[in-house]
């Protein structure tokens, strides 16, 4: 058999800034004729050129280039201003940025690293050296763009994966014993039946109601909405027992109830703590559920313990229970998202986002959050905050110094400690904690036990050197987007090469400055927490969308539920009418519906926006070469279940033998049901028969669908429901408000997945009609790459 390889394509653009015609057509002549090639990926290279400064701004109005090399000194604007400019734009600030120039001086140097530039190469230079600096910052840049797509997916993938079943279990709650509230209202002949299905439906409402307000919590921690809270919320915090009070009162009725036995061991005249009061009451309000959870069913009386007490710098608050405890095994595990010990014995337990919520806002405080934990022990979680001796204020407004974690790899020990007092006693942007190893071995196990947001490095050591470690750095996809500036003994310029060819971003040598060390550490960590509010940036999109649903959309049949649910309880005993038993029934069983069909209009909306519903389609799509056929079958079918709702359905053009198309019929189905049921509830009255009218034909290279509805609609609905539809065009307000909004976003999703459109059309003789065109396909399109 005769096989063959194949390699991914990708394309790439270079642009190059330079006033030198000659040199910029040399360089342009180099990079389009090298074969960039990295493992299984061939680099289809294109290269825009610009003669100074301001022509390479032109060119970015209207292209993202993937690697930017310029030239310093250049008419009209420099290349100090042209990174300037760059370095102003969020959606440039991932791009590799090298400097090519004859500006060889220590300061230009300087100043170009410092603003941002990722490489300062000097002319004359070597061009076989200037192609291995292109495929290192290409290559370091698509990894790190490639770890970080991975890691979002894998989180969306999670919540979908998690809400899927966690949001439909409470909801079996609800609507399971609603029915049989409903269809066993004679086999319930005590009053203690009926209140025990009371209690099952009140149950799903509360696990429901948290599962909202958790989800909302997780989504703000990856989208930055909580560190917004923060900065903007934090306080000057010395009333502990108040808060600690408040977390037992949340909890107070389920205290009472299992005879709970609480000590408190409050500290006096404890620091102060910057910190948000809400923030840290939740915190504790999740401690205290959980070691009421795991502590039920025991065969002893249940004890929480809460002691406060100061240790050297640090705040420590300390919850204490005699419950179930945990395995050693499982304690590393228990802070990760969605993380679940003994998942099936343990149902009750929520969706695992508790512990991780706790986590993260104890690190948005500056803290951490230890565990001791012991089978049929119980556990003991420990809330350290740090004591803040550099609280200042700005404006009237307390000012809160970011922390920064450095990791220090070097193998003498009187450098290493003069580099942390540096860094942590220095008053700069940043409170700096420093991680330390004397080699590479030691700085990997570091790593393995907590992400720093900066490395330096020595690299001459033992047992491990620093050009091996950051090469198993630059391995890991988890740690790809740390920096990590080299500061060694070795100053010669093929070093410095080699060091930034691997993955380096800074290098300085010894004897080195210590302002200057400190302007790259600032530098570098202004750079990475940037990137991290993109990162963030895009997870404050994926929650507006969803999150336009989720509220106040969910609460409003969760509170009806409850409500008719209370009217019962509380009129379980001396029910007046039958007529009013049943109403009650009615609105549960309506609420429970109504909730349902929210949970799966959330679920389809929560998948197209996590990419998973992209990959069903591509899983699931197949050639109909019969679409015609299959249409046919379709409005037949819808055509007998309405027609004794008073709607009418007529085909009145049907090409049969139109032309296949590709993809999901599922999801293309699911889009046809949803612009039907919106177009009934718009043009359907109770008094009169809505008649719908339907043709199918080709058009050009598409199949178009036509769903005539046979009713007028007010001009601004139309206008609504035309932005909806606009995928350009998306109102979050519209999606709060306006009730069509799901349907509409849902199906249009979905057609535009085929590659196709949903538009909508009003006419003058009172009509109104959806119109979708799927594109003509004569199979898949397999992309071979």
């Amino acid at each position: 058999m005769l096989a063959h390889q194949m390699t991914n394509q990708k394309d790439v653009t270079i642009l190059i800034v330079e006033d030198d015609k000659d040199l910029l057509s040399g360089i342009q002549d180099v990079v389009e004729s090298t074969d960039f090639v990295e493992e299984d990926t061939t680099y289809n290279v294109q290269v825009l050129c610009a003669s100074d400064g301001q022509a390479g701004i032109d060119l970015l109005a209207s292209t993202t280039p993937d690697l930017i090399i310029s030239d310093v000194m250049m008419p009209k604007i420099t290349g100090f201003e042209f990174l300037e400019y760059t370095q102003s734009r969020e959606d440039l600030l991932h791009i590799p940025f090298i400097f090519l120039t004859a500006k060889d001086d220590v300061r230009a140097q300087h100043q170009g690293l410092l603003n941002g530039a990722s490489l300062y190469l000097t002319k004359p230079f070597d061009f076989r050296i200037l192609i291995k600096h292109i495929r290192s910052q290409l290559k370091k840049s698509f990894a790190q763009q490639g770890a970080q797509e991975q890691f979002h997916k894998a989180i969306k993938k999670e919540i979908l994966k998690v809400l899927n079943h966690e949001f439909r279990t409470p909801l079996t709650y609800v609507t399971s014993y609603s029915e049989m509230l409903t269809y066993k209202m004679e086999e319930l002949q005590s009053i203690e039946g009926y209140q025990e299905h009371l209690r099952g439906i009140q149950a799903g409402c509360v696990r429901l109601s948290k599962l909202i307000d958790d989800f909302i919590i997780v989504i703000d921690l990856y989208s930055g909405g909580i560190k917004e809270d923060f900065h903007n919320q934090a306080e000057i915090i010395n009333d502990f027992h108040s808060i600690i009070t408040q977390a037992l009162d949340h909890h107070g009725n389920l205290i009472e109830e299992e005879q709970v036995q609480v000590q408190l061991n409050l500290s006096k005249g404890l620091p102060s703590i910057v910190g948000v009061r809400t923030q840290i009451v939740n915190i504790l309000v999740r401690l205290l559920d959980n070691a009421l959870k795991f502590s039920q069913k025991m065969d002893r009386e249940t004890l929480i313990q809460i002691e406060t007490k100061q240790v050297g710098d640090e705040l420590h608050i300390i919850v204490c229970d005699n419950g179930q405890g945990m395995p050693s095994r499982i304690v590393d595990n228990i802070f990760d998202l969605f993380y679940q010990h003994n998942r099936m014995v343990q149902e009750q337990q929520g969706a695992g986002v508790g512990l991780h919520i706790v986590a993260s806002l104890m690190k948005f405080h500056n803290g951490r959050i230890e565990i001791k934990s012991e089978i049929d022990q119980g556990s003991e979680f420990t809330l350290i905050f740090p004591i803040n001796d550099r609280i200042s204020s700005e404006n009237g407004l307390l000012k809160i110094d970011t922390v920064a974690t450095v990791l220090l790899v070097e193998d003498d020990p009187n450098l290493l400690d003069g580099l942390q007092d540096l860094l942590e006693t220095i008053e700069g942007k940043y409170i700096i904690d420093v991680m330390k190893a004397t080699n590479g071995l030691e700085g990997l196990e570091q790593l393995k036990n907590q992400l720093p947001d900066l490395i330096i490095s020595d690299i001459m050591m033992p047992k491990m050197s620093g050009y091996e470690f950051l090469e198993e750095v630059r391995k890991n996809p988890e740690w790809l987007h740390i920096p990590v500036i080299f500061l060694t003994a070795k100053g010669k310029t093929p070093d410095k090469d080699k060091a930034y060819i691997m993955g380096v971003d800074e290098y300085l040598t010894k004897p080195y400055e210590s302002t200057l060390l400190l302007n790259y550490v600032e530098s570098q960590l202004d750079k990475r927490f940037a990137l991290q509010r993109i990162v963030e940036q895009d997870f404050d999109s994926l929650k507006k969308s969803i999150l336009n649903l989720v509220t106040p959309s969910f609460r409003q049949p969760i509170s009806s539920v409850n409500q008719y649910v209370d009217q019962l309880k509380n009129s379980m005993e001396n029910v007046e009418t039958e007529e009013g038993f049943m109403e009650s029934l009615q609105g549960i069983q309506q609420g429970s519906e109504w909730l349902n069909r929210l949970i799966e209009d959330f679920m389809s909306l929560a998948e197209l926006k996590t990419d998973e519903a992209k990959d069903a389609y591509r899983l699931q799509s197949q050639l109909i070469p019969n679409f015609g056929v299959v249409i046919s079958d379709f409005f037949r079918m819808n055509s007998a279940k309405m027609a004794s709702g008073g709607i009418k359905i007529s085909l009145e053009t049907l090409d049969v033998q139109v032309p296949p198309i590709y993809g999901n019929i599922s999801q293309i189905f699911n889009s046809f049901n949803r612009l039907i049921e919106v177009g009934i509830k718009l043009g359907k009255t109770p008094d009169s028969l809505l008649q719908i009218s339907f043709s199918v034909k080709e058009q050009d290279d598409v199949v178009v669908i036509n769903m005539d509805f046979h009713a007028s609609i007010r001009e601004d609905v139309a206008i609504m429901m035309s932005q909806i539809l606009d995928n350009n065009k998306n109102d979050d307000e519209l999606y709060k408000t306006f009730e069509f909004a799901p349907d509409l976003s849902i199906a249009q999703g979905y057609i535009t997945l085929h590659g196709g459109e949903i538009s909508l059309h009003t006419v003058a003789n009172g009509k109104f009609a959806f119109s979708i065109a799927l594109p003509i396909s004569s199979g898949p399109e397999i992309d071979i790459f």
